[in-house]
């Protein structure tokens, strides 16, 4: 169902995780450049809501982790990404990141990951300018 009064622009390439170290304050490793922005119909972004009930994934490739400064072993604790403009985006009700260990380097399709992961708690949000962060409910440890 088509949810026209929704427009949302995102920099959707801008996410960052936060991997937790004892005794030590939360890092942040940005992944992707942040210069490619979409319109408020355009996806993917993570907080698409132009069609009610959508979903999106992205993958993370271990080179782009990698290159970011994580290493494999590390636990990842919260995602957010960065919204550089809104425009009458809705509340996203039940919005949940899911995080799931994947061979593929690529998507063809919605990919269902059976066990997969941690998430987070299921809440209604609606976007702000700036980093939206999100804690998964578990640290997520990366292999």
């Amino acid at each position: 169902m088509k949810k026209g009064s929704s427009l949302l622009y995102a920099a959707v390439l801008i996410s960052t995780l936060a991997l937790p170290r004892m005794a030590q304050a939360q890092t942040w490793h940005s992944i992707g450049s942040g210069t490619n922005l979409n319109t408020g119909t355009q996806y993917p972004s993570p907080f698409a809501d132009y069609f009610a009930g959508l979903r999106m994934q992205s993958i993370y490739l271990a080179s782009e982790l990698s290159a970011a400064g994580l290493q494999a072993g590390d636990e990842i604790s919260t995602i957010r990404w960065e919204v550089t403009a809104l425009q009458g985006v809705d509340t996203l009700n039940d919005f949940t990141v899911r995080l799931a260990h994947t061979t593929l380097s690529t998507l063809s399709g919605f990919q269902v990951f059976p066990g997969g992961g941690v998430a987070t708690t299921p809440i209604d949000y609606k976007p702000v300018l700036g980093m939206n962060e999100f804690k998964f409910r578990s640290n997520f440890t990366w292999d």
